[in-house]
């Protein structure tokens, strides 16, 4: 569900408005985390504020839209919160990092293609043949399960943090396939999440 309001605050928000507030969700795990048992730590709670604060450089200057895409964006960084603290629960509980992606892909799979009714379908047809299977392989499957190995082991405040660097690392990955070229902004931006990386660690 957190995905799916995450792109509708795309489509109504914008950019500059949705991610910045979706990333929320970076400072709202420390909270979550303290419920677990993990310390709430000074230090963790300023690497999530910067982290939140070059996602949103990142993005300043892109199209703006509306307050209830800012609420479908804070929604899903709730959903996210929420989401990732099971995922912490069932890793310290016995559940290995596989078992954990398959049990959040099979758990969302019925829900999702019930909402997207006959899409479903279209989509499957229109994406078989590119790169997307493959893609949502690695990071359903891969990715589910390496956050939940991190999670136990080094802390779900931490783990939150440390992906953060997405949105950055999507842009410059984008700019290295010289589809886009780099601004001062953006490698500010990679400078503020990398900063809030090596606070977390201090």
């Amino acid at each position: 569900m957190g995905d799916s309001l995450y792109l509708k605050a795309l489509r109504t928000a914008g950019v500059s408005l949705a991610v910045p507030a979706a990333y929320s969700y970076v400072i709202l795990e420390q909270f979550v985390a303290v419920l677990l048992g993990e310390p709430l730590k000074a230090a963790y709670l300023a690497a999530a504020g910067l982290t939140v604060a070059g996602v949103y450089l990142l993005v300043a200057g892109h199209d703006r839209g509306s307050l209830g895409g800012v609420l479908y964006a804070l929604g899903a960084a709730a959903a996210w919160s929420a989401g990732y603290a099971a995922v912490k629960v069932a890793g310290v509980g016995g559940l290995s990092p596989i078992s954990i992606a398959f049990v959040r892909v099979a758990a969302a799979l019925p829900v999702l293609a019930s909402l997207a009714g006959s899409g479903v379908v279209r989509g499957m047809r229109s994406t078989w043949r590119t790169a997307l299977p493959a893609i949502a392989v690695l990071d359903l499957g891969g990715g589910s399960a390496l956050f939940a190995y991190s999670a136990v082991e080094a802390g779900l405040d931490l783990t939150v943090i440390v992906l953060g660097v997405t949105p950055t690392a999507s842009q410059l990955m984008s700019r290295a396939l010289g589809r886009e070229r780099p601004a001062a902004r953006e490698y500010s931006a990679a400078a503020l999440i990398l900063l809030a990386i090596a606070i977390s660690f201090i």
